[in-house]
């Protein structure tokens, strides 16, 4: 039986302020910000806003959808390997 106040273990710490993060709706500048410091739970949020609308618009220029995975995942491995590039006037979406 545990002792109140009870304590989640350190590594569950991680899990909770990941949740906090996921569930707020963060601007993609401030993701693309947080990415350049390291933050890789911020890069997952924004792999997961913006995946289907970046293959979406790959496949309509190409009309390969394997291809256009593949392209995808390419534009989101150059956000990763580079974040420090991104300036906010570049948006990543129109809206």
């Amino acid at each position: 039986m545990f002792q109140l106040p009870f304590r989640l273990p350190e590594k569950d710490h991680h899990l909770i302020e990941k949740k906090k993060i996921m569930d707020s709706p963060l601007p993609s500048e401030e993701l693309m910000a947080r990415i350049a410091k390291g933050d890789e739970d911020a890069f997952e949020i924004l792999v997961n806003r913006h995946q289907t609308s970046v293959l979406n618009l790959i496949y309509r220029f190409i009309g390969d959808r394997t291809q256009a995975k593949d392209l995808a995942q390419e534009v989101f491995l150059k956000v990763r390997q580079s974040p420090k590039s991104y300036r906010p006037k570049n948006l990543l979406t129109s809206s």
